[in-house]
């Protein structure tokens, strides 16, 4: 088990990163004291340090550090990565629901026209945040609308964007 004064130099030296040596924590703790610069003394551990070290495992103590610290970074980069998806598909249903008001709307052609681009485009890229394919394929049913679309009232386009965007069908 670590001493004091031992675990502070512990502490130095996990805490230097990949780049530590016991030498360069034997100074942080105690500084140049005793030390020559330039000395081959300065640029090794003072026996005692090396003998700590050895006596308390110091160098598998910091692979676990270093393991342990590592793990808590791809840990924070998972869920940062959760995070942004999560909120670029949240986007992406906002900007759906947006062109399809526009779509309904009623609009030159052309404007409707890239309205629907904009909502397919919107619905590819939310199912792709999602990790689903971004077309549907397989055994299904195309479903040809009986409506035309400019002719809904305001009324009803709304009612249709608060289902799209509470998911209800």
């Amino acid at each position: 088990m670590d001493t004091d004064k031992s675990y502070r130099v512990f502490c130095a030296y996990r805490d230097m990163g990949r780049g530590r040596t016991l030498a360069a924590a034997a100074v942080e703790v105690y500084g140049d004291k005793g030390l020559k610069k330039g000395s081959k003394r300065a640029q090794e551990a003072p026996n005692h340090v090396r003998n700590w070290s050895s006596a308390h495992d110091w160098v598998e103590r910091v692979r676990a550090w270093d393991a342990h610290q590592e793990e808590i970074a791809q840990r924070a980069f998972e869920e940062e990565a959760e995070e942004r998806s999560r909120l670029q598909a949240a986007a992406a249903v906002q900007v759906q629901t947006l062109a399809l008001l526009r779509l309904l709307e009623v609009l030159p052609d052309a404007d409707a026209k890239e309205a629907l681009a904009a909502w397919r485009d919107a619905a590819k890229l939310e199912r792709a945040i999602r990790g689903q394919a971004s077309e549907v394929t397989g055994h299904q049913h195309q479903i040809t609308p009986k409506i035309d679309p400019r002719t809904l009232s305001p009324a009803t386009l709304r009612e249709l964007a608060q289902k799209l965007e509470s998911g209800n069908d």
